[in-house]
């Protein structure tokens, strides 16, 4: 298509359409006249038509890459989250990589104890563990919630 005048409509189709390998069947007719032998043949799609011809057969190439490319790179980033994290308090990142990790993959049960995401209270700390639930006796009956399942 390179070189070729094309209209503005025909530019977006073509620049729509996912560049896609897969079988055409035999006897089928090319995009340029020529006739696919007997077997089929496996080609880069010309146009939506041929992609569409292809069937089931037909991969999607660039999405692949995306895909492939998209995992290679988180998988990556979650690799050297992994690599520097500490048992201690996570942070940054690593924050964000476990509660993706907890909310979504890993078949634990998950809890967020701590303080809410609003404006705090000012106060003695003592106090201030008992308004917020965060005393022992509160922390572990919240476990013990969990542990049984009614969360």
């Amino acid at each position: 298509m390179a070189g070729e005048n094309q209209t503005v409509s025909e530019y977006i189709v073509h620049h729509l359409t996912n560049l896609t390998y897969g079988k055409l069947p035999a006897g089928y007719e090319r995009y340029d006249g020529s006739i696919v032998g007997d077997g089929g043949a496996w080609v880069m799609a010309h146009g939506g038509a041929e992609a569409a011809d292809m069937g089931f057969t037909a991969i999607h190439v660039d999405s692949m890459a995306w895909s492939i490319g998209l995992g290679i790179v988180f998988s990556w980033l979650f690799y050297s989250v992994a690599k520097k994290a500490s048992s201690g308090v996570p942070s940054g990142l690593g924050s964000a990589v476990g509660e993706v990790l907890a909310r979504n993959a890993l078949p634990t049960k998950f809890s967020i104890h701590g303080l809410p995401d609003e404006t705090l209270t000012v106060g003695m700390p003592d106090e201030l563990y008992v308004h917020y639930g965060l005393t022992i006796e509160e922390t572990a009956r919240r476990m013990r919630v969990l542990l049984a399942g009614k969360c």
